[in-house]
């Protein structure tokens, strides 16, 4: 069912029409199935198509030898400035273009060496958390040490409500534990 369109008049169609298929439904038709075998040794253009163009080793080569005529014709005195304007212009594109193939086709190798097993540890071998503790230099354990003390005599002088007085206990309970497990920053593996 569809409606169909208006003539130019106006009045003619406009009408739902409604159309029914007579005879035999067409059958479906699907392309012919590929292995994957078949797409890995096919070849590696479309039959009838032209080939893939040049590789990168050849577009490099190309383009090196044209880069090579167009500085020879921009340091020539005869060209005009124009045409010198508009090879020196060509010249950057093409320059662009080594040097993104040939970071492609001849990546430079990375710095240094790789590591070895006896260098791969250059720096103090990992401890646990847990045996490390915290570490804290002498202003931060002074200043810890102000903060018990202060909280041990909020604690002395009776003013606080039981509430107050628990999470007083406890900062102190936790200060303490800081104080006591950390280490100074200067320690070493083994020291104790």
């Amino acid at each position: 069912m569809f409606l169909s369109p208006r003539g130019p008049d106006g009045k003619t169609g406009g009408t739902v029409e409604k159309i029914i298929r007579k005879g035999a439904q067409p059958m479906q038709e699907y392309a012919e199935p590929v292995t994957g075998n078949d797409l890995r040794i096919a070849p590696d253009h479309a039959p009838g198509s032209t080939p893939p163009g040049p590789t990168a080793p050849d577009e490099l080569a190309a383009l090196k030898v044209e880069a090579k005529k167009l500085k020879a014709a921009i340091d020539d005195p005869n060209t005009g400035a124009v045409d010198r304007t508009r090879m020196a212009m060509r010249l950057s594109s093409v320059r662009s273009r080594i040097d993104q193939l040939e970071t492609a086709l001849l990546p430079a190798p990375q710095a240094g060496e790789r590591a070895t097993a006896g260098q791969a540890q250059q720096y103090m071998p990992p401890v646990p958390y847990s045996m490390r503790g915290a570490e804290l230099n002498a202003v931060r354990r002074s200043q810890l040490k102000a903060e018990a003390a202060g909280l041990e005599g909020q604690l002395a002088g009776g003013t606080l409500t039981p509430a107050e007085t628990i999470r007083t206990e406890q900062a102190l309970k936790m200060l303490r534990q800081i104080l006591d497990e950390a280490r100074p920053d200067d320690w070493q593996i083994g020291q104790q």
